[in-house]
């Protein structure tokens, strides 16, 4: 029986792999850029915004706190927020993808994050809610197609990341 327990042991150690999860890490400040856009969304919609993510000294003057000659040449990238949740939730997948960019693919297309302030509403809770969280979300993504205009790469849709609720008001 102890021979038994003991050739256990040792295959499970030779064959057991941990499911590890690596924590992210920043090495530059966030920046999240206020997008502006038709007055008559935001006059409709002033509890929401659209904003534009960066990390200091990559797409942001962290001095100035302004763009520099702000070029939009990625694929655009929305990220909605679930019930109660925040717009600064998409550093995590935004700053990932960044990195991985700026260190493995530069010679790929690169993602330019946005996402949508929609001011840590209890969209779980009342469908009116997401309603008009939707209704804000198309406009948004009509705008972020605009903003390609001047770009000798126009995209004709966004990808669209929902975290919780935010997948329901992205369909």
């Amino acid at each position: 029986l102890c021979l038994l327990w003991i050739l256990g042991y040792k295959s499970m150690q030779i064959h057991y792999t941990a499911e590890e999860c690596e924590m992210t890490w920043m090495f530059h400040p966030p920046h999240y850029q206020r997008v502006y856009f038709d007055t008559e969304v935001e006059a409709a919609n002033p509890q929401y915004s659209l904003h534009l993510y960066s990390e200091s000294g990559y797409m942001f003057d962290s001095a100035t706190d302004s763009s520099r000659a702000l070029e939009l040449t990625g694929i655009p990238a929305l990220f909605i927020p679930g019930n109660a949740g925040s717009f600064r939730q998409c550093r995590s997948s935004a700053s990932i993808a960044l990195e991985m960019h700026l260190a493995e693919f530069s010679h790929l297309k690169h993602f330019d994050f946005f996402t949508v302030n929609l001011n840590e509403e209890l969209s779980g809770i009342f469908g009116g809610v997401v309603f008009q969280q939707t209704r804000f979300v198309s406009a948004c993504i009509r705008h972020i197609l605009t903003m390609y205009k001047t770009s000798t790469h126009q995209p004709k849709s966004v990808a669209i990341i929902g975290h919780s609720m935010g997948g329901v008001v992205a369909q």
